[in-house]
Formats: structure tokens, C-alpha cells, sequence
């Protein structure tokens, strides 16, 4: 596992930096929700894509370089432990189809606050605290409320483990060749 020089508390991000992933709102609400509580952001990925440039370093822009960590991209194998040792992962992406993380996040026993649109509240379903991705308050609320209730946290892990046991590879590919045979 790579080091964290790891927070004693902390939310995480999970996912390359690009207008889409939200990234600017989450780090506004984050500021709002975050330091305040203790809690640190850890930002697994984060490497700038297409006309997110500004969103490096906005973190600093917003002073909060000593509670943001970009720890950049990680092996596949080391993600579970991320997640494991996250109090939550905040993922308020505007579009989103089959997001990965969530999958792995809720396998992992991770809480997540994600948006309440599109791929991300379809396949998260009542196992995550769904926001309104385009308010930072809506945002900052939820990432506040899912510091502040452990009794919501391990509601949501229980959900998330139960929600995603079905979703795996194996059951992926079962799923695909029976709809590519009845083609």
C-alpha cells in the first residue's frame, strides 16, 4: 500500500480531475464540511485531463493545501485498503454511466456521498447519501451530515456490502453472454 502519510481522519476522491467528476464543487463544499470536522481529503487519481487545469491547484486557491493530498494514481490492489480506511468517499459527478468506484467503494465498506442523477444514484441506490451535484451547499450538507452520523455511515456500509455482493466480474460476464446469446 502506498503511504498516505496518512490523515487520521479522512474523506477521498477516487478518479481522474475533468469537468464531468465535479471536482471544483466538491473541493468548494468540501471546504465548507471538511477541515472544520478534522477531516482531511485524500485525492487518489486526480491528474488533469482535458480543461481541468485550473482544478490542480485549486486546492490552494482555496487554502486548503495542508487538508488536501493528491496521492496520485494507485494499483488496482491498494484501492480496498483506501477505501477501507476512508470515513467516506465523495464522488458528486455530473455524468456519470457505470462509475467503478462506487462498486468498489460499497465492496469495501466505504460510505459514499455521490449524486442523485444518472449512473451514479442508479447503481448506488439507497446504499449512498445522494446530493444535488450542481450545489456546493447540497454537496457540503451531505458530506457534513455523513461526518457527523455514524449511525448513517454504517447504515450505508451494510447497504453497500448487501448492494454490491452480486456485482462481479464473473456475474458481469455471465450477464453479457446471455444477452449476446439471445442476440
Amino acid at each position: 500500500m502506498v503511504s498516505l502519510g496518512r490523515p487520521e481522519r479522512f474523506v477521498i476522491f477516487v478518479g481522474a480531475l475533468y469537468p464531468p467528476k465535479n471536482f471544483t464543487r466538491l473541493l468548494q463544499a468540501y471546504a465548507a464540511s471538511g477541515p472544520a470536522r478534522g477531516y482531511h481529503l485524500v485525492v487518489a487519481g486526480g491528474t488533469e485531463r482535458f480543461l481541468a487545469a485550473h482544478e490542480v491547484e485549486l486546492s490552494k486557491n482555496l487554502g486548503l493545501q495542508d487538508w488536501v493530498r493528491n496521492i496520485g494514481w494507485l494499483a488496482p490492489e491498494d484501492l480496498p485498503t483506501l477505501y477501507a480506511m476512508a470515513t467516506a468517499m465523495l464522488m458528486p459527478s455530473l455524468y456519470e454511466a457505470c462509475p467503478l468506484p462506487i462498486i468498489e467503494a460499497m465492496a469495501a465498506g466505504c460510505p459514499i456521498v455521490t449524486a442523485n442523477r444518472y449512473g451514479t444514484a442508479e447503481l448506488a441506490g439507497d446504499a449512498a447519501l445522494l446530493v444535488d451535484p450542481e450545489s456546493v451547499d447540497s454537496i457540503a450538507e451531505g458530506v457534513g451530515r455523513m461526518l457527523d452520523d455514524a449511525k448513517l455511515r454504517m447504515e450505508l456500509v451494510v447497504r453497500g456490502h448487501r448492494r454490491s455482493a452480486p456485482m462481479t466480474w464473473d456475474s458481469t460476464a455471465r450477464n453479457t453472454l446471455q444477452v449476446l446469446e439471445a442476440l
